[in-house]
This record gives C-alpha cells, structure tokens and sequence, in this order.
C-alpha cells in the first residue's frame, strides 16, 4: 500500500513501505518524488521507520517558523 500527496499538478511526494528480508530487518519507507508523469521518480530516499516521528518534528517545526 502507498500514499501521495500532491505538492503541486507537477510534484508529489509518495510513500510506500520496503519489506523487510533475513539480512536487512529494518523497517524502512521508500519516499520517491515524482515529477508531472507517475512514476517518473525525480528523487528517493529510504528512511528507516524509527525515524519517521523526527522527520514528522522537523516538517512542523519547519512550517511553523515559515508562518507570517
């Protein structure tokens, strides 16, 4: 199962979880943004599960010096 979220109609950001194996147990979420066209993969990244609440911290503290 994944999620996107739309940046803008040229951008989104999409999640989808990575299945963990024997030699790599660590549950990690596959972040790929796209560009205009789904599945055209301008960026990845693998963030491991056990940290996605600092990434959830850094995004609101991010967005709450950007307020006016």
């Amino acid at each position: 199962m994944s999620a996107t979220v739309r940046l803008s109609d040229e951008s989104a950001l999409v999640f989808e979880p990575i299945t963990t194996t024997l030699s790599n147990p660590t549950r990690r979420i596959l972040m790929t943004i796209e560009g205009r066209i789904p599945g055209d993969a301008l960026n990845v990244a693998l963030i491991p599960v056990a940290r996605i609440p600092a990434i959830i911290a850094s995004l609101e503290l991010a967005a709450s010096q950007s307020r006016p």
